[in-house]
């Protein structure tokens, strides 16, 4: 393969595919987000505050997980992988 591959600590390289792909996940999360604000600030609308939260949080982690299967990351907790290696940095 004679692309250069893209490196993130505790992920597998990412190919240039790999991270269009991730670009274009969080270019439609940017306009998932406008939408969901734009309906949280209508004054207009009548909104349950609670439903609303619970969607934003559902919105986040599915972005997120899909993210993570496009970028393929190691999983550290595995006893089938090397551990990731590097200080621990902490307060």
């Amino acid at each position: 393969m004679s692309e250069h591959l893209k490196t993130i600590a505790g992920y597998n390289p990412i190919s240039p595919e790999q991270l269009d792909t991730i670009n274009t996940i969080k270019a439609h999360e940017e306009n998932l987000a406008a939408l969901w604000k734009a309906i949280v600030e209508h004054d207009d609308l009548d909104t349950d505050y609670d439903l609303t939260r619970e969607a934003r949080e559902h919105f986040r982690m599915g972005y997120m997980l899909l993210v993570r299967a496009v970028a393929s990351p190691r999983d550290p907790f595995s006893f089938h992988e090397e551990p990731i290696t590097g200080e621990v940095h902490g307060g």
